[in-house]
């Protein structure tokens, strides 16, 4: 099952967004989801928001405590990078993602 989580509608604060994103993967485990898509953004400058950076952070850290199997990169989410292609045969609905080969950079694919 491939899920998408938007954490940054409504403008929330930093701490706010990560607050959703943390419920947001909760509610992913629990529905069975192999697969989520955040959606955070990328700043209104387009450099990189305060929600991207922090998710930056946070992500290599809860794939050393095995919260998350893997993370991708909006810009990786391409069906020519190997990593992505495994996932799809894995979880082919992932191959369905609007954002598949757009390099959006204002997203992360969260694998569970």
């Amino acid at each position: 099952m491939f899920l998408t989580f938007n954490i940054k509608e409504n403008s929330p604060t930093t701490e706010e967004a990560v607050a959703n994103f943390l419920i947001a993967l909760d509610q992913a485990k629990a529905a069975g989801a192999k697969v989520v898509k955040i959606i955070h953004g990328y700043g209104s400058s387009g450099k990189g928001g305060a929600i991207l950076l922090e998710l930056k952070k946070l992500l290599p850290i809860f794939v050393r405590q095995k919260k998350i199997k893997d993370y991708i990169s909006g810009a990786d989410w391409n069906i020519a990078n190997p990593k992505v292609f495994n996932l799809i045969t894995k979880c082919p609905p992932c191959a369905l993602d609007e954002d598949l080969r757009k390099s959006n950079i204002g997203i992360t694919i969260i694998v569970l």
